[in-house]
């Protein structure tokens, strides 16, 4: 197999590897975590993607159950920006909020704790009646309450995976040097 220089790729060793042993000791490896699959992408030590057809909201809870992960909800600004991307331009997706509005003034809880983070449209929310929250991209990221009936994609996320312990993964630049050392 002939390596050529002009493209990232990662190269991976076995650690036990008596000739590697110094090489492993001695450079230091970013954690290398994974995703399950297709369509799944990684951010911050976690998977995401998107239900590949639209669905009520507790539906999409449902099928982001299905692919062993959970509906997931914004924890931060810079992970709305990731959810906005995940949605794509003009996209709109189900989050895990609900805005309770039999307490009064309204209660918003995100994966099932009040939430601390919120990114709501000006205006918002705005109807008794809607009480699942949409992120709409076309927006800015902003939030919207809907009815939870209407069908949309769910963001969905689950822990990334760590490769096995004896196997050590280093990304190798486009020059052929390991990313990250001088």
């Amino acid at each position: 197999m002939e390596l050529t220089l002009g493209a990232m790729f990662k190269l991976c060793i076995l650690q036990w590897l008596p000739i590697w042993g110094f090489l492993a000791a001695s450079i230091s490896a970013a954690n290398m975590m994974r995703c399950p699959g297709p369509g799944w992408q990684l951010w911050k030590g976690s998977c995401y993607v998107l239900t590949d057809k639209t669905s009520t909201w507790q539906e999409g809870k449902s099928a982001c159950r299905s692919m062993g992960g959970r509906m997931a909800a914004p924890r931060s600004s810079e992970e709305n920006d990731f959810f906005v991307s995940l949605a794509g331009p003009g996209g709109k997706v189900w989050i895990a909020c609900k805005f309770n509005t039999a307490v009064a003034g309204g209660q918003l809880a995100c994966e099932g704790v009040e939430a601390e983070f919120t990114k709501w449209h000006n205006g918002e929310p705005n109807n008794d009646s809607e009480e699942c929250v949409l992120l709409k991209a076309i927006s800015s990221g902003t939030w919207f309450d809907y009815s939870c009936q209407n069908p949309y994609p769910s963001v969905c996320k689950k822990r990334a995976a760590k490769p096995s312990r004896d196997l050590v993964c280093y990304e190798v630049g486009e020059n052929g040097r390991l990313v990250g050392t001088a």
